[in-house]
């Protein structure tokens, strides 16, 4: 399919949902926005390089709240990335000016269910989050590109904004690592046959560190090589967090280090240029990796959409379903265990450095829209998760009860996560809610959907194989 193609109106049978799942977030429209403020990066009102907190700072794990605007995006469609008008970039009126890409409607898939209509449904769905984000990157890197050049409070909160467009848009795809934005890491029970590891390049927490950052800004090599040296932990949309939303002058590195030495003999007009150089081209970075990934999905001789849908580019249809699956289980482990076990007390033992999006505090924001991604597989593309999902196979298969039960789950960790998000300081109680709702949904994947006794034959991924909790 082109990029941003949407098929006919979902004649097959979908699960109904239970209830308005939806007026959480209704309700999160009307609820009190945070203020993002203006302050990394130089606003004006202060000394260069000095941040005024404007209140949308240092959140922590226990504490990530989100503003009205940052969820907002989820109501349209099954991601909603795409938003309504007055919305972020994929509606009218784009957070950061400029002309947003139209993807359309999120695709809805017609006919009765097969495993290749299945794929098919999938691979459209993720070319049309592609679009989504992709436009949104693009209005990232124009803020940035201002700011940059006017370097004011104002155009740093648009900035802001736009950055938090694209991370919500970014966290539907977090869900969707199967083709080449995932892992080639059999450990990482991505996609040990397609996969080429892009997602990292865009993002790639948990393995990020300020310190990684601040050598970039340092070094300064992007300028003449671009970003291909640059480690993972210190660029995509992480680098771009920090340097929109940390609210400090200091060095994350060592004070024995070259970075940090140097560092402090820069003046603050000067640390702020480099930090700006170094957004302006992390955003174009951003921008350039996410048009390779749509011209590896839909160009060439032999486009990665052609051989997904086919399962040509697998070993066989069982193993290219399996890797679909596998995405699934974006809501076991990083869902699950880092973004809400580690702050409910759950998860002692994890590759996590720092909450997700500290600096800008949209952390439980995020496992909003990745349970939206989640839905986007499971059920369907559409709204409302209408069309061919992973429920239509269930139900194929006779295994009707647990699509309700897993559908179910859903809900429930759906509606409780969405008020987590806004809750400014939620208590230790109010997260491990959470925490114990998302795992009654992710314990019917690993116990039910995958492994030994899976009814449609799929295996665990070796991420999750001998997880007990």
């Amino acid at each position: 399919m082109p990029l941003g193609c949407s098929t006919d109106d979902p004649v097959e049978n979908y699960l109904p949902a239970r209830g308005n799942t939806d007026s959480a977030l209704a309700t999160a429209q009307g609820a009190s926005a945070q203020s993002s403020g203006a302050g990394a990066l130089g606003g004006s009102g202060g000394a260069p390089g000095m941040l005024t907190d404007g209140g949308a700072g240092h959140a922590g794990a226990a504490g990530q709240g989100a503003s009205s605007g940052e969820l907002s995006a989820t109501t349209s469609n099954s991601g909603g990335s795409s938003g309504g008008s007055g919305g972020s970039s994929g509606g009218s009126g784009g957070s950061s000016g400029g002309s947003p890409i139209d993807c359309g409607p999120a695709p809805t898939s017609a006919g009765p269910f097969t495993k290749e209509r299945l794929r098919e449904a999938a691979a459209d769905c993720a070319v049309h989050h592609y679009c989504e984000f992709a436009g949104r990157a693009q209005l990232l890197e124009g803020a940035i590109a201002e700011h940059a050049a006017r370097t004011s409070e104002a155009s740093l909160a648009r900035a802001q904004s736009a950055w938090r467009d694209a991370m919500s848009s970014w966290q539907i795809l977090e869900v969707f690592q199967f083709g080449p934005l995932a892992s080639p890491s059999a450990s990482a029970g991505k996609d040990g046959f397609q996969g080429k590891g892009l997602r990292d390049k865009i993002y790639a927490w948990p393995v990020v560190a300020r310190c990684r950052v601040d050598e970039q800004v340092i070094l300064r090599s992007f300028v003449e090589r671009g970003l291909d040296g640059a480690l993972i932990s210190g660029r995509g949309l992480y680098a771009l967090e920090t340097l929109l939303f940390y609210s400090g002058t200091d060095s994350a590195c060592a004070a024995s280090t070259s970075t940090a030495e140097t560092w402090l003999t820069l003046d603050p007009a000067t640390l702020d240029e480099y930090k700006r150089d170094y957004a302006l081209a992390t955003s174009e970075d951003v921008v350039d990796q996410i048009q390779g990934l749509v011209e590896t999905w839909n160009s060439g001789p032999d486009p990665f959409y052609r051989k997904f849908v086919s399962a040509s580019g697998y070993p066989s249809e069982q193993e290219a379903m399996n890797v679909l699956a596998w995405a699934l289980v974006y809501i076991e482990k990083e869902v699950k265990d880092y973004k809400l076990g580690i702050p409910a007390g759950y998860t002692a033992i994890a590759p996590v450095s720092e909450p997700e999006a500290p600096y800008a505090g949209v952390g439980y924001a995020n496992v909003v829209q990745n349970l939206l991604g989640f839905r986007s597989l499971f059920q369907g593309c559409g709204d409302a998760g209408a069309g061919l999902g992973f429920d239509d196979w269930l139900i194929e298969a006779g295994h009707e009860a647990l699509a309700e039960d897993i559908v179910s789950a859903w809900q429930t960790a759906f509606q409780t996560s969405s008020e987590l998000a806004l809750t400014t300081e939620p208590s230790h109680a109010t997260v491990e809610r959470v925490y114990l709702d998302v795992k009654a949904l992710t314990d019917l994947l690993k116990n039910e959907l995958l492994g030994t006794g899976s009814p449609l034959n799929l295996d665990l991924p070796d991420s999750v194989a001998g997880d007990t909790d």
